[in-house]
């Protein structure tokens, strides 16, 4: 019962932190502790294809931004992220 409320806790005060603030901090404390946020080799398997990359970082809105193998930065809107070998 103790971890319920220490998450419900932490849920509010990450939701009064946007309300106030935006979602720019809460972007910003996501990246922080990411361990996907930054320079993780990733593929991407998406409706129309699979990509190779690197993490790079995150879109102000929360996107993931992805640095292709082809030089491109593409924000992730939707497919399955594998940790590349």
């Amino acid at each position: 019962m103790e971890i319920v409320a220490r998450l419900l806790r932490h849920l509010d005060s990450y939701y009064n932190r946007f309300v106030s603030d935006g979602a720019e901090s809460i972007v910003a404390r996501f990246s922080e502790v990411s361990s996907y946020a930054c320079g993780k080799r990733v593929r991407i398997a998406t409706t129309t294809g699979t990509y190779t990359g690197t993490t790079d970082g995150l879109e102000p809105g929360g996107l993931l931004r992805v640095r292709r193998d082809d030089g491109r930065t593409v924000p992730v809107i939707s497919g399955t992220l594998i940790e590349a070998d």
